[in-house]
């Protein structure tokens, strides 16, 4: 796993697309889009991870006091199984 060229950025309501694409070939039953805007509209921090130019990995955080709570946390299926879920989850926490 390598994470050297990959970058990581907070997600907007335009990145809703790409995130609901690998959502619903990740999850069985995925999120649904009002649930991601429901996210988007309450403040959740959702953070996207693109390594060269396709999106490899996102979250969706809720802050609760001095914590954070993982709501979602999603490795796009082309690139499971490489230690990327297991690398970005130790950066995350």
């Amino acid at each position: 796993m390598d994470l050297g060229d990959s970058v990581t950025r907070v997600a907007t309501l335009s990145d809703l697309d790409r995130i609901l694409d690998v959502e619903n070939r990740a999850y069985h039953p995925p999120w649904s889009r009002q649930q991601f805007e429901d996210c988007f509209n309450d403040r959740y921090q959702i953070e996207i991870v693109f390594k060269a130019h396709e999106l490899l990995a996102y979250w969706v955080l809720q802050p609760i006091l001095d914590e954070l709570h993982i709501l979602n946390f999603c490795v796009n299926p082309d690139f499971q199984q490489q230690g990327y879920g297991s690398g970005l989850l130790k950066e995350l926490i």
